[in-house]
């Protein structure tokens, strides 16, 4: 027989308290002696504890919160902690061919793309049908579209350099066409009281790559700013009717084919005009709503694709605004001298525009590369023919320039060394090591030219000693394209077109 005060003190005896999943952001569910408790635990500024009391309702927790944090208005809704849900992802396919895209989102069967680049949009139910179309279209093999990535040798620092430098002599240190044009034009100064009296035409001038498309625009600002009618238009309204007229005209333009060619190596949209419109808000790739008729659609380049004016009344002014902000800004850095300068003026372009349509961070890609167009606009307009960079070291220049970080640090490498030492060292000595005598603003541009990947797959299967050997044909190649079409083709265009002759 059990003595009564043995079962006295087993009755006694606490329960174990067992942790539930909580719900509740800042609320514990425990089980204490067969009860469910609501436990607050949330720390408060001066208190020591992050304990606040236990309650046998979920109100009462929620209310005690309310009364320690009552400048949060806490509900039981913000509260709740909401479950995520994976998403269920889409494997692609491992492609074997280059050029040839697929499209997983798509419905149907036929997801493998042909890009309007390369012979019209069109889609393929097989990527070998696909690659087919895309050789058929490129006059070559189907074997040359396959991917050799995974087979391109790792070369030791001494080699990339090597390979750098005879890319770089083989362009004869000349810029791309589009550089070339923009330092034609700083050099007249022709086209700077057109942007003095409409700074909102900057960013796009930038961006417009071709020539022919920069002529447009700045002959489209000066024929409507000189109409009678544009002294009574804001400054936005302006800006929106200079960019639509602009964009009207363009639709009639054919660009050259070795403009296309080596400006953009074919997709033609590449940070073109009508897509930096897109993103302003000016044109739509669906028809604006509420239009008694449905506006002519605009066609660019036999792109096939529909771009759609979006009326002044319902466009985002603030795009249009800070585009103009932005064109200001960029006026008032003028003396480009130095790596010095270059930094504090790209500093003062962002904080004067935060907020540019396209380029939102200051860090991202497109804002250093509209940042870096204008500079460089104003260093050849000040007659500067290249940056001064006594005292910069490779830390400092790598945040000017896009693609400086991916390209330029394993290139400006004096061997095997740390990130920090490369970054450390001075860039003149960096420029010495890699014999590089170009502008140093301009050796991120070249870096990323000779990595196109076209370019580097040829010269992985031919091999560095191909290359040696073959510097002096392809520079008679290059100088052969440069009379016949008046532009510096792009370095994987002449190994192309070299190798198949």
């Amino acid at each position: 027989m059990i003595p009564f005060q043995i079962i006295w003190l087993k009755r006694r005896l606490p329960v174990k308290s067992t942790m539930v999943t909580r719900t509740y952001r800042h609320i514990d569910i425990t089980i204490r002696n067969g009860s469910k408790l609501y436990v607050v635990n949330r720390r408060k500024a001066n208190l020591e504890s992050s304990h606040h009391g236990s309650y046998k309702k979920l109100t009462q927790a929620i209310n005690r919160l309310q009364q320690l944090f009552p400048e949060e208005h806490l509900t039981k809704a913000s509260l709740r902690i909401t479950k995520k849900v994976k998403k269920l992802s889409i494997a692609l396919p491992k492609r074997k061919y280059a050029k040839v895209y697929y499209q997983g989102n798509r419905k149907g069967l036929s997801k493998w793309l042909q890009h309007e680049a390369y012979g019209g949009r069109k889609y393929y139910t097989t990527e070998q049908a696909c690659a087919e179309a895309v050789a058929e279209f490129l006059d070559c093999g189907v074997e040359e579209l396959l991917l050799k990535k995974s087979a391109y040798p790792i070369h030791t620092v001494d080699v990339t350099q090597e390979i750098f430098g005879l890319c770089y002599t083989i362009c004869g240190g000349r810029m791309p066409g589009d550089a070339e044009d923009m330092k034609s034009r700083a050099e007249s100064g022709k086209a700077h009281g057109t942007f003095q009296k409409q700074p909102g035409i900057i960013a796009s001038f930038i961006i417009t790559k071709l020539p022919v498309a920069k002529d447009v625009l700045l002959q489209t600002s000066r024929e409507i700013m000189g109409k009678p009618s544009a002294s009574k238009m804001t400054d936005l309204a302006l800006l929106h009717a200079v960019l639509v007229r602009a964009a009207v005209l363009m639709t009639k333009l054919r660009w050259p084919h070795a403009w296309t060619e080596s400006v953009g190596k074919g997709v033609i949209r590449f940070q073109n005009f009508w897509e930096h419109l897109v993103k302003l808000g000016v044109l739509a790739r669906t028809a604006p709503v509420g239009q008694a008729a449905v506006p002519r659609p605009l066609i660019f380049c036999e792109t096939q694709e529909e771009y759609f004016v979006v009326p002044f009344c319902q466009c985002k002014k603030s795009k249009l605004l800070s585009q103009i902000t932005w064109g200001k800004a960029c006026l008032q850095q003028e003396r480009i001298s130095s790596w010095k300068q270059y930094t504090d003026a790209s500093a003062a372009i962002d904080k004067a525009c935060p907020e540019l349509a396209g380029a939102l961070d200051e860090d991202c890609y497109m804002r250093k590369w509209l940042n870096r167009g204008w500079l460089l606009y104003a260093m050849w307009r000040g007659k500067h023919k290249r940056l001064n960079i006594t005292g910069c070291t490779v830390r400092s220049f790598l945040p000017l320039f896009p693609d400086a970080k991916e390209r330029l640090l394993s290139l400006l490498s004096p061997g095997n060394v740390s990130t920090n030492q490369i970054k450390a060292q001075m860039l003149s000595d960096a420029l010495s090591n890699l014999n590089y005598t170009g502008p140093p603003e301009l050796l991120s541009m070249w870096a990323c030219l000779f990595a196109d990947p076209e370019a580097v797959g040829l010269i992985a299967v031919r091999g560095v000693d191909w290359l040696r050997i073959h510097v002096p044909f392809l520079i008679k190649a290059r100088k052969e394209y440069e009379r016949a079409h008046g532009i510096s083709p792009h370095l994987a265009v002449l190994l192309k077109q070299f190798v198949k002759a």
